[in-house]
């Protein structure tokens, strides 16, 4: 069975870079999605900019998760190419309060974001916002290991 590649962010040289990237994409998510009306029903009415904006909130969260591990001395050419491969590096985290941390909202992010909005097209506004929050918490964590 061949590993499925996930979306991936720019190449950062240094934690600091990366956690930068993280923010950029994040916010250039939110700015997408301020000009996307929410119905009274709670929906995003064009699932196109919708989609878009959480595939680039979702590689903000990987980008966060890159910075994490280029400070912990993983080369780039060794980050994870795969939501697995991921999950196994958050595995090896020794705090386990950052683990449990980093899995949750990496969890929000992926399911959220990258399945659900970017992939599916979901467009509730509360599932959109979970995963952008889970994004920005993701960023804080790792920024305060930095």
């Amino acid at each position: 069975m061949a590993k499925k590649q996930t979306q991936t962010p720019e190449t950062s040289d240094t934690p600091e870079e990366a956690i930068s990237l993280a923010k950029r994409y994040l916010d250039n998510a939110k700015q997408t999605l301020k000009s996307v009306e929410i119905d009274e029903y709670g929906l995003y009415q064009d699932a196109k900019y919708t989609s878009s904006a959480c595939g680039v909130a979702y590689l903000g969260a990987l980008a966060a998760l890159n910075a994490y591990l280029l400070k912990k001395g993983i080369p780039n050419d060794q980050l994870p190419e795969s939501r697995e491969a991921y999950n196994a590096k958050i595995k090896e985290v020794r705090n386990s309060q950052l683990k449990k941390a980093l899995y949750a909202y990496y969890t929000l992010s992926y399911d959220n974001l990258h399945l659900f909005g970017y992939y599916r097209h979901g467009v509730g506004s509360k599932m959109i916002r979970e995963g952008m929050d889970a994004v920005k918490h993701l960023i804080r964590e790792v920024e305060a290991v930095l």
